[in-house]
């Protein structure tokens, strides 16, 4: 689309050419930068995965040096916290990644071995803790905690 620009009278008058109006972002447009945000950060996670052999060394005995001090600062952390820092030791899992919602097979064995290692060894007057307890815990509603526990035979 084209304007006319002029003064006073149409003999001074000169093309111009219109700017484009602004981009509007539609709902299309933000899935579509989600979409693309998410493969990418597949892409990355998945190169990182495939990275060399020294890289994956380095990167599994730094998380078992990280691992190895969570567990000594233990002053400040309660039994169950203990537990499942060394079941994610165990299982060469951070503890971030044990209580986050992923689940990949080995993240999610290795949170129903720490459910259950903190339901038989975590206390309080003599009681276990209860499903919501442990929920909080992990993150997770109690339903979820009862269904790892009956996956992995304990009648609760």
């Amino acid at each position: 689309m084209f304007l006319v620009a002029y003064q006073r009278t149409m003999a001074g008058a000169k093309m111009r050419q219109q700017p484009p109006p602004p981009k509007v972002r539609t709902v299309e447009d933000i899935r579509e930068e989600r979409r693309l945000a998410t493969l990418e950060r597949n892409r990355r996670e998945a190169m990182e995965l495939l990275g060399d052999r020294e890289a994956k060394a380095k990167a599994l005995a730094h998380a078992r040096s990280e691992a190895s001090r969570r567990y000594r600062d233990s002053m400040h952390r309660t039994p169950a916290a203990d537990i499942v820092s060394m079941v994610a030791a165990w299982h060469d899992i951070p503890i971030e990644r044990l209580i986050s919602p992923t689940r990949s097979v080995k993240v999610c064995a290795a949170r129903i071995d720490a459910m259950v290692a903190v339901y038989v060894n975590c206390r309080i007057a003599g009681r276990p803790l209860t499903l919501t307890d442990m929920g909080r815990i992990f993150k997770r509603d109690h339903s979820t905690v009862h269904w790892s526990l009956q996956k992995a035979g304990l009648r609760v």
